[in-house]
């Protein structure tokens, strides 16, 4: 999905924007879209690419189309262009940079997942959307590593959009992909996850949309599976680059795991602790919403374990790190 915030909007005929939306577009084509734009940013499927395209519509016809849904309107609108997270790199569309020391960033708006250098030798936490994999070589080229120089990879929980290209990671670098057992069989693709309620009750929303739409283009559905994982239980410290710790938090997955670099005063909360809705848009430390948790009350309960944790950057699987105290943000996320 093409990026859509200040960015270059696709060219599409007015007749094919009708055919899809109902509503004619301001402009046929708009080569920028300035950051604070008259209308609306819209995302609607391109039969042709089997992709999004994007345009611009009139302030009206948008808040008509917020106010009807994307039910039987296939076509997400996005309250102005400037309500998206930072834009990624011009030249790639990643989401990269050193976010504390020795610990950098890869994913783009809507999931991360994390590198940790020690001496050159390197941790991978997550692996994004299984269509994210060229963005490792890529960082790692910067850094004058190798793919070689990953010695594991750690999962904070197995659905498909951290699982992502665990495998391929495993098959090119000799490394070992580590879960909680509580995970295992996601993980090994022998088990389905689950939910408290289906996503589709929420997709009147433009933002779930958006978010389906990006996982989906991203394989995070059909991530592939690992035949091999290396197990690891609460409160282990694994042996591997940044000696990270883990902290089991159920309630999203059974194997819901935080993961604690204590030198560093970094923790990896994947998605036990979030700080972007990815149904909404909204921003600040919450738990994931019940479309995509096993269990919210027990998601909540975790949080508390997080407590006691003295890390002083808080690196979450969806949105933007947060720098200050683990109660704090607990404080938000339960309030």
């Amino acid at each position: 999905m093409r990026s859509i915030r200040r960015a270059t909007v696709v060219a599409i005929t007015t007749a094919t924007i009708t055919a899809v939306t109902g509503v004619a577009a301001v402009h046929a084509t708009t080569p920028e879209l300035p950051p604070n734009a008259a209308g609306h940013v819209a995302i609607c499927p391109d039969a042709a690419s089997g992709g999004l395209q994007t345009l611009l519509v009139p302030q009206a016809d948008a808040e008509s189309l917020m106010a009807e849904g994307t039910v039987g309107v296939p076509c997400a609108v996005a309250p102005g262009a400037d309500a998206y997270g930072p834009m990624p790199d011009p030249e790639t569309g990643m989401h990269v940079g050193e976010i504390a020391d020795g610990v950098y960033r890869l994913g783009a708006e809507l999931v991360n997942w994390w590198v940790i250098d020690d001496g050159g030798k390197l941790t991978v936490v997550d692996a994004g959307n299984p269509n994210q994999y060229e963005q490792l070589p890529q960082l790692l080229e910067s850094l004058g590593r190798r793919l070689g120089d990953v010695e594991g990879v750690v999962l904070t929980h197995a659905h498909g959009d951290h699982l992502g290209c665990s495998a391929k990671i495993k098959e090119g670098a000799a490394a070992d992909v580590y879960v909680h057992s509580g995970d295992e069989a996601l993980a090994k693709g022998e088990a389905h996850r689950e939910y408290e309620r289906h996503y589709i009750r929420d997709l009147f929303r433009w933002y779930a949309f958006k978010s389906l739409t990006f996982f989906m283009l991203g394989g995070a559905t059909k991530a592939p599976s690992v035949a091999e994982v290396s197990l690891f239980h609460d409160g282990a410290v694994l042996d591997l680059p940044g000696r990270p710790r883990v902290v089991h938090t159920p309630g999203h997955t059974g194997g819901s795991t935080c993961v604690v670099l204590d030198e560093r005063g970094v923790i990896f909360t994947g998605d036990s602790l979030v700080t972007l809705s990815i149904l909404t848009g909204e921003t600040g430390p919450m738990i994931m919403p019940g479309s995509f948790n096993a269990d919210s009350p027990m998601s909540l309960e975790s949080l508390e374990r997080l407590r006691a944790e003295r890390t002083e950057m808080i690196l979450p699987g969806h949105g933007e790190p947060w720098s200050g105290s683990v109660s704090l943000a607990v404080d938000q996320a339960i309030a």
